[in-house]
């Protein structure tokens, strides 16, 4: 069952519940949404040796996974540096246990589309792995 949607900014959380409770789901939507406002959209690499674990794998749609902290840290430069005014916003997030799963809008001078984030966690509360999708049917491909 899902429980009373959260709010976090303007971003909708649902705490997906399963009985048992889970009472880090909400702390972990909001370290969720710190990738993708702090890391993602501001390269801050402080926040990123704070949120990721440091053999962190992303795993993008017709790529090889990008492993380990300097890697990812170094993807997201790259596509930073490709598309300068890469922006995304959590429009909403699903918390169940340990798993995240963010939906939303990266708009950047050749993109505008809806993305899909979906954020496991290890036990000290770091990102392990980070799956990201866009709609390559609604934006060109990075």
């Amino acid at each position: 069952m899902v429980s009373s949607a959260g709010r976090l900014d303007d971003s909708t959380v649902h705490i997906w519940d399963d009985g048992e409770g889970c009472p880090v789901a909400g702390e972990l939507a909001e370290r969720a949404r710190r990738v993708a406002e702090e890391v993602t959209n501001q390269g801050d690499g402080a926040v990123a040796r704070e949120l990721l674990a440091p053999d962190v794998v992303l795993r993008v749609p017709g790529r090889e996974p990008v492993v380990g902290l300097p890697a990812v840290v170094g993807w997201l430069s790259a596509l930073r540096r490709a598309t300068p005014d890469f922006h995304v916003v959590v429009e909403e997030q699903l918390a169940s246990g340990e798993v995240i799963a963010q939906r939303l809008l990266a708009r950047g001078a050749q993109l505008a589309t809806v993305a899909v984030d979906v954020q496991r966690f290890g036990p000290r509360g770091l990102v392990v792995e980070w799956w990201t999708s866009l709609d390559a049917f609604g934006s060109r491909s990075l």
